[in-house]
């Protein structure tokens, strides 16, 4: 189970790691899809080896999105100590959870649906 009392201790922070790590997966998606489109482009410019080299490129980029988000995130969050404490805790939590459990458990105490 997560640790729902850290959890209040590092609400803030955590809330301002996951907007971090929304924008930055956003990102990262968004160039892997430009990717596609540079292959398309190549694909029908006629250069076969070329788009597929490319079109390669993006799917394995696009697969490796989770754990680059995350190392950014780490990346960013080690530059400032008001949130290293949090992105220690949240490490642990995804370590127990696995990362899809937890930013989806987080992001529904965070920034709940109507």
């Amino acid at each position: 189970m997560i640790d729902e009392e850290a959890f209040e201790r590092y609400r803030d922070q955590l809330g301002e790691l996951l907007v971090i790590l929304h924008k930055t997966t956003t990102w990262l998606a968004f160039f892997s899809f430009c990717g596609y489109a540079v292959a398309a482009f190549y694909l029908y410019r006629g250069n076969i080896p070329l788009a597929l080299g490319i079109a390669t490129a993006s799917y394995l980029f696009f697969r490796l999105f989770r754990p680059v988000s995350l190392a950014i995130l780490r990346r960013m969050a080690a530059l400032r100590d008001d949130l290293w404490p949090a992105m220690e805790w949240l490490d642990a939590q995804i370590a127990e959870h696995g990362a899809e459990q937890v930013i989806s458990w987080l992001d529904d105490r965070l920034f709940p649906k109507p």
